[in-house]
């Protein structure tokens, strides 16, 4: 149904379906006003040697997997009137002090000490206690 979901998600997608550009306008018409397009895509490469690759292999690629490696989908995103932006970047027209990536130390110890506690709960005879 239109405008139903606050989040559509393309992991590897826009590379397989037959074509990418009816694709993108069906998930704007799904999603609600504000909503979330999250996509995790290969695009082809700005490297005229890779590129030369990758022609070589498109043939091949979408007889056997359907695999489309040429396509760039950022152009039809943008087209459909999508936002391009990266996670942990700094939104557009925002002045405040730059923000940097997670700290991956910091969430690699809270994760630690997460599992641990559960482990502890379950050697003492409990359960894990609930998330």
């Amino acid at each position: 149904a239109d405008a139903s979901f606050d989040t559509v998600i393309f992991c590897l997608v826009l590379c397989t379906v037959p074509d990418d550009r009816v694709a993108i306008p069906e998930a704007a018409r799904v999603l609600r006003f504000g909503g979330r397009l999250v996509a995790l895509e290969h695009v082809r490469s700005p490297n005229p040697l890779l590129r030369l690759v990758e022609r070589l292999w498109e043939p091949i690629g979408v007889r056997q997997v359907g695999d489309h490696v040429l396509r760039d989908p950022v152009d039809h995103l943008a087209s459909a009137g999508f936002t391009i932006g990266v996670p942990g970047a700094q939104p557009p027209g925002d002045r405040r002090a730059p923000r940097g990536p997670p700290d991956a130390d910091r969430l690699t110890r809270v994760l630690r000490q997460e599992l641990m506690l559960r482990l502890a709960g379950m050697r003492a005879g409990g359960s894990p206690p609930d998330p």
